[in-house]
């Protein structure tokens, strides 16, 4: 396939000679013959071969050999897809090389996304890959051979990137406790960042007191930024860059690798909309944090002759006394603490002392106590107590089951509350089994239980403290719920011969559920009537529902909710009962994968 369409490339050059050779043509014949059969199989030969002017920026065969094979794979078998990358690759106008600008984003003929182009020297790039071979002109412009696939197209911004990146939750959890979201909205930068490993390798105690210090966070933070785009073709040995916060790294780069300062770039030139990200295992520490915690090994040694000489050594180099009193302090404070601050001792210390106890000698008491990165929803102590006594009993004789329980207590990732938005849901350690968040005006509720402490700093995570334990964890759909209840057998059958089966496997939902007693209770006659007429009987039933979760932390008095048909509900709070237009809740908060239900004592009637 290939041979034959170069061939004939090759005959209709030598035929018209070279001043008749178009932008297609001219790659070709300089080494693109991969990218002449992709643009073949895309059905692009014409786009290339017109009037133009175009700006051809086409990668060598080696720049596809360097490409993953299911990469290929993926572009030959999804023709939008490959045109898409392959019309990203060409600009409309005849754009020399001495024409490009530093830093500079230009349209390409895909139409939504932008090129950058960078100077480094004499070198010039594309997103990145370096033109090895400029300003060849054709007969309809002029072709840039360049040494790399500009792909995947760059639809992400930095920040979007970062926090769809599991391997980099930590790092978004630390911006977000900073105050520079809004300067990373901004650009261009490069972004060295830290994997969630390198956080976990920070000297005991560092980033709990960087946490808690917003001003010297974001020193670190910016340390990590360049402003402007440095792909890995601008960078050289001993290179000097100076970061965010006017303070230098340093580059080395050997034969197989790139280093910044002491850390490895582990993934280099993620293109973004707003710059490049270079992946790095290290977590980058300015020169002043590093003074701070320049003995931090000493917990390791936890010898006085060590700290005395560590003192003695500061008063030698440095004869500042503020200096020789902060090294002193943060000397001390990690011999102590280093290792009284990971996720199981910040819960104890803040009211979670039965919770920990419950998980002494679990599996996941291992885990939290080990490194990681983790988001720990801690029960309170009067929390626990609210528990079935026959449930507090298994967990206390049970590890299995307090593993079961309390693992869907917590994130595989570090979540700080600023994550946490309005009827989402977060997978937990628990296999299938999710947290849903709620934003109740100041409030933050998990699973329906309230928030009352969040983000406490871990070395291993963050804590949220809960008022409740989370039990039992959501595991079954609200049709599955009714169907195996007994008591809502009647309003499990109207939702069937209603046909909103199909309507219920959405969501989120809040049902109010009226009871089998409930519909015992409507007139002789009526439910029989309505059963023969669909359209009331889907009018009642989504009378009782809403189209999001409604925990009982977040009713109130005098409350008026809209309805899934769009009518109104009324709630009266009085000496400790909540009714909705006159039905009581008789039990509250039963916890669903896509919702909640509040079971009533009588059917709520819409006003038709």
């Amino acid at each position: 396939m290939i041979g034959s369409y170069v061939i004939g490339l090759a005959l209709l050059i030598c035929g018209s000679g070279l001043a008749e050779e178009n932008v297609l043509m001219t790659a070709v014949r300089l080494g693109g013959k991969t990218l002449g059969t992709l643009i073949q199989e895309g059905n692009l030969t014409d786009t290339l071969s017109g009037k133009g002017p175009l700006t051809f920026f086409a990668p060598v065969d080696k720049a596809f050999k360097a490409l993953n094979q299911s990469v290929l794979d993926k572009l030959t078998s999804d023709k939008k897809l490959l045109t898409q990358v392959l019309t990203y690759h060409v600009v409309s106008g005849n754009v020399s090389a001495g024409q490009l600008k530093n830093d500079e984003l230009v349209s390409t003929v895909e139409g939504t996304s932008k090129l950058r182009t960078n100077i480094y020297g004499s070198k010039v790039t594309i997103d990145g890959a370096n033109v090895i071979l400029a300003d060849q002109y054709a007969s309809n412009g002029v072709v840039h051979m360049i040494d790399k696939v500009l792909y995947p197209i760059p639809t992400q911004t930095l920040l979007n990137y970062v926090a769809a990146t599991s391997f980099l939750s930590q790092l978004v959890y630390v911006v977000s406790m900073g105050d520079l979201i809004d300067f990373f909205k901004g650009g261009p930068f490069t972004l060295f960042a830290p994997t969630n490993d390198a956080f976990g390798r920070l000297p005991p105690g560092l980033l709990n007191d960087l946490l808690l210090n917003k001003t010297a966070l974001n020193n670190v933070l910016e340390y990590h930024v360049i402003l402007g785009t440095e792909y890995s073709a601008g960078l050289s040995d001993n290179q000097r860059v100076k970061a965010a916060n006017n303070q230098d790294l340093t580059v080395k780069i050997t034969a197989d690798e790139v280093i910044i300062n002491d850390a490895k770039v582990t993934t280099a030139d993620i293109t973004v909309t707003n710059g490049v990200i270079h992946v790095i295992d290290t977590v980058l520490l300015p020169p002043s944090t590093l003074a701070k915690y320049s003995f931090k090994s000493l917990h390791d040694i936890g010898t006085c002759y060590e700290l005395v000489f560590a003192i003695i050594k500061i008063i030698v180099l440095d004869h500042t006394m503020e200096k020789l009193c902060l090294v002193f302090l943060f000397i001390t404070h990690d011999v102590f603490t280093s290792g009284q601050n990971r996720l199981l001792d910040v819960a104890s210390r803040n009211g979670a002392t039965t919770f920990v106890k419950l998980l002494h000698g679990t599996k996941l008491e291992t885990l939290l106590r080990d490194n990681g990165c983790f988001s720990l929803f801690a029960p309170v102590d009067d929390g626990i107590s609210w528990l079935p006594p026959d449930v507090l009993n298994d967990l206390n004789k049970n590890k299995t089951f307090a593993d079961y329980v309390f693992s869907s207590h917590v994130l595989d990732a570090r979540k700080g509350s600023n994550a946490f938005q309005n009827d989402i849901t977060f997978s937990t350690l628990n296999d299938g089994i999710k947290i849903r968040t709620n934003i109740i005006g100041q409030k933050i509720t998990a699973n329906g239980v309230d928030i009352t402490h969040p983000d406490l700093p871990a070395l291993n995570g963050v804590v949220h403290m809960i008022q409740r334990v989370m039990y039992p964890p959501p595991t079954q759909s609200l049709l599955e719920h009714l169907a195996d209840i007994p008591t809502l057998s009647v309003l499990c059958d109207v939702v069937k011969r209603a046909n909103l089966t199909e309507y219920f496997k959405g969501g989120p939902f809040t049902l109010f559920a009226p009871t089998n007693d409930a519909f015992a209770k409507l007139p002789d006659g009526f439910l029989h009537n309505l059963l023969t007429n669909k359209t009331g009987l889907i009018d009642l039933v989504k009378y009782h529902v809403l189209t999001e979760t409604l925990f009982s932390e977040g009713i109130h008095d005098n409350q008026r909710l809209v309805t899934a048909n769009n009518k109104q509900l009324t709630v009266t709070v009085m000496e400790g009962n909540v009714a909705i237009n006159g039905a009581l809740l008789k039990i509250f908060d039963v916890i669903l994968t896509n919702g909640v239900i509040q079971v009533i004592d009588r059917v709520l009637l819409p006003p038709n």
